[in-house]
């Protein structure tokens, strides 16, 4: 990942009915595999908190395949979620709140690719 970004989507405020943060990523490119490290953080105390994930990090993405991964958000109030992307136009990241069953998606906690924002972190 040499040309790795950090992308945010900022401390979110969770709506009432979001129980869960969804991360969906997509890895457009035909022939290569690419990786891609998400990581889920509980803000309420006014620092950081990392959250278990649905899956393990690094997330492989299979040429031309997409990944949903989740961290629980119950007990949470505030989240970050933040992803090292490898850099390549081919691999899109979307950020979601989700509620319980049956699944839906937060208007309020969704955080589409081109809103999220590369931070520089030594």
């Amino acid at each position: 990942m040499s040309d790795k970004k950090i992308l945010s989507t900022g401390v979110l405020g969770k709506d009432i009915n979001v129980a869960f943060a969804g991360i969906t990523l997509v890895n457009l490119d035909p022939d290569d595999i690419r990786k891609v490290i998400v990581h889920v953080y509980r803000w309420d105390s006014g620092s950081s908190t990392p959250l278990p994930l649905s899956a393990p990090n690094p997330i492989v993405l299979n040429p031309n395949t997409s990944v949903r991964i989740t961290a629980n958000l119950q007990n949470a109030f505030f989240y970050e979620i933040r992803i090292i992307h490898p850099g390549d136009k081919d691999v899109l990241v979307n950020c979601y709140g989700v509620s319980n069953f049956p699944f839906v998606n937060g208007e309020g906690d969704t955080v589409l690719q081109h809103d999220l924002v590369e931070v520089k972190l030594k």
